[in-house]
């Protein structure tokens, strides 16, 4: 740790501007021979080539190639030494350094797809036979009690969910229907899906049940999203099926009842809070007893009504035992912007906070979102490649409760998808398989026209765009820098 700390500090006084580039490389250097990682003859080389995916992770390699004025045997041969040099596959997902998110996803990704070679071929020839690497799925009644400030279902507390079903003209598709969905997704390569909203995810258990279970016996890997309020309620059934699943994550974004309440528009004697904690407790109790593999931990989205309770969100996490803990601002802007002293109070408290997680004091692993890492350290030189071509339909795209296929989850959102284009939606599952919506999408290339994409969403398409270019000049999945085959899944 303490050799990444004093790369990432080398890096931000470079960004800075307070070092000169010679300065930069000389203390890379050191570092590096220190630790017997590589030899004097291509430090040079290998410091620009580390600054380069420093800077952008998503620089294409044919502008590498100009910028270093190498052959392709050369770069690949660097890009093997940073795979090898354990101290830099560390950094990248080093909470220290701010696009250590991307780079998880990075990592996964490569993995999978030098797994599944046809998949980058399909993709990148626009083939009649698509692949999909992660499929999210809503497949509730679409109803939730809650009217969450944040939540893209609701448009922040605007809508109830019955104006959304009404407004939909249809029923929510059924069971029978999700299953062969799954079918499907099995055959196009899908490695995970993800059981999130669209309303309340265990609200219908039934459907919840037979859903996870068709998945798990197709092979793929289930992470679920709730708001945890059902948790301490459902059956015993439907607990056993949710030990089936990888990883589940509680949304939860206050640590007391009277924020908690504000930010789910519900009156405080309802007591959520407490029955959320509860029902938390609960699942992590019967994951211990039986040792399951399940991963359990809370996501909280900061914002105007929650930033100061960022610690006792923390406290919060301890006390329940939980694994993880997701961090991310409100990225579409839905909830009221904070104010400047709020955002600086809010800034203090992250920096604190990571700084006890690297220094071994929280037991959970903790998450933060690649856009708040920017402004707890404020990097400026960090800018991604622009992307050409939207390629999440083949990376996450998303089916809402009632069927309706559509390029990415933020579609598959009222709020968002009704001032999107309407080519970001392919169809409805109730008139075509999955395969045929997601082929059709292929053929049509979709530009980079949403208002609302969000930033992770983003910076995986120019991570994906990145790996098809530098696949099309002969460069492999597992010849990228960020390839690492020891990676743990996670969403």
């Amino acid at each position: 740790m303490r050799t990444i700390s004093k790369l990432v500090a080398v890096m931000q006084k470079l960004d800075a501007g307070v070092i000169s580039d010679s300065t930069a490389q000389e203390a890379f250097s050191y570092e590096l021979i220190k630790q017997r990682y590589l030899e004097m003859d291509d430090l040079q080389y290998l410091y620009n080539l580390f600054r380069i995916y420093f800077q952008n992770p998503t620089t294409p390699a044919s502008t590498i190639l100009k910028s270093l004025n190498i052959s392709l045997e050369k770069l690949v041969d660097l890009q093997r030494v940073l795979q090898e040099a354990s101290v830099i596959a560390d950094l990248w997902i080093s909470l220290l350094y701010p696009r250590s998110l991307l780079m998880r996803y990075a990592y996964q990704l490569t993995r999978y797809l030098h797994l599944n070679p046809e998949f980058l071929s399909s993709a990148h020839q626009d083939s009649a036979q698509p692949h999909i690497y992660m499929l999210e799925i809503h497949p509730t009644n679409g109803l939730c009690i809650y009217a969450c400030k944040m939540c893209l279902w609701c448009g922040g507390g605007q809508l109830k969910a019955r104006q959304i079903r009404a407004s939909a003209g249809i029923d929510v598709l059924p069971t029978r229907s999700w299953i062969s969905v799954l079918d499907e997704a099995k055959d196009l390569g899908v490695e995970r899906i993800i059981v999130s909203g669209g309303g309340e995810t265990l609200l219908d258990q039934v459907k919840f049940r037979e859903v996870v279970l068709a998945a798990v016996r197709n092979g793929i890997e289930v992470l679920v999203y709730t708001n945890g309020r059902l948790l301490s309620r459902v059956d015993e059934e439907t607990l056993d099926v949710i030990l089936h699943t990888g990883w589940l994550r509680v949304s939860c974004h206050a640590a007391t009842s009277e924020v908690y309440a504000r930010l789910v528009n519900r009156p405080v004697d309802s007591n959520d809070f407490q029955i959320v904690q509860a029902g938390v407790r609960r699942l992590i109790e019967r994951r211990n007893a039986v040792h399951a593999r399940l991963k359990v931990g809370l996501g909280t989205v900061l914002q105007e009504v929650n930033f100061s309770q960022l610690p006792l969100i923390v406290t919060l996490c301890e006390n329940l035992g939980v694994d993880f803990l997701d961090l991310r601002a409100d990225c579409i802007g839905i909830s009221q912007a904070l104010k400047a002293e709020q955002s600086v109070l809010l800034l203090n408290d992250l920096r604190v906070i990571r700084g006890r997680y690297l220094d071994g004091g929280l037991p959970f692993h903790l998450t933060i979102a690649d856009d708040l890492q920017f402004k707890i350290s404020q990097w400026s030189k960090m800018e991604l490649t622009p992307s050409k071509r939207c390629w999440i339909p083949f990376l996450r795209p998303a089916i809402d409760p009632f069927g309706t296929v559509c390029a990415c989850d933020s579609i598959g959102e009222p709020y968002t998808r009704s001032v999107s284009p309407a080519k970001y939606v392919f169809g409805s599952c109730r008139d075509d398989s999955l395969r045929q919506l997601i082929s059709r999408a292929s053929q049509e290339t979709l530009g980079v026209w949403c208002q609302h994409c969000m930033p992770g969403q983003v910076a995986l398409n120019a991570l994906f765009e990145k790996i098809v270019a530098d696949f099309k000049i002969g460069i492999r999945p597992c010849d990228q820098p960020f390839f690492h085959r020891n990676i743990e899944g996670s969403n």
